[in-house]
């Protein structure tokens, strides 16, 4: 592996880490406190609780791909593509739920405080695919140049 390829690599991970450590970290918060944060989704009680810990859960599984990505990002671009689709989804599904809830609610202010949060992590995301992508092009027409 050249340096340029190297770090690619290293940059792409640097990318991809923080979106998935503050996704695993809204997991964490959700599955062990779920009471602080029931009441933002305007949720009480048991059924609020056990809501919000099935997020957390949610969370956790939503992001095994991202693991996979981080882990070798250029071998697995293709499991990175499908982490930036599924951040992506969030981005726009919440965007339309942010559409359909009154305003001046607590429900609606959550809501979009997750549109603003993934779509950081989708312009990361989307920065290490591109990365990842133009490595690899560069590395097809390096080998065929030889």
């Amino acid at each position: 592996m050249n340096p340029k390829q190297a770090f690619s690599i290293w940059l792409s991970r640097t990318l991809i880490l923080p979106v998935l450590a503050m996704n695993l970290y809204c997991a964490l918060v959700f599955i062990l406190s779920p009471q602080a944060y029931a009441p933002a989704f305007e949720l009480s009680g048991l059924p609020g609780q056990v809501a919000i810990r099935s997020v957390g859960i949610l969370f956790v599984m939503w992001n095994i791909p991202y693991v996979i990505a981080l882990l070798d990002p250029l071998n697995n671009r293709t499991t990175m593509l499908a982490s930036l689709m599924m951040q992506m989804t969030g981005v726009i599904g919440e965007s339309w739920l942010y559409t359909t809830i009154p305003e001046l609610t607590v429900a609606r202010s959550t809501i979009l405080r997750f549109v603003i949060f993934d779509s950081l992590g989708a312009l990361f995301l989307v920065a290490a695919y591109l990365l990842i992508s133009q490595r690899r092009q560069n590395a097809k027409l390096s080998a065929g140049s030889e």
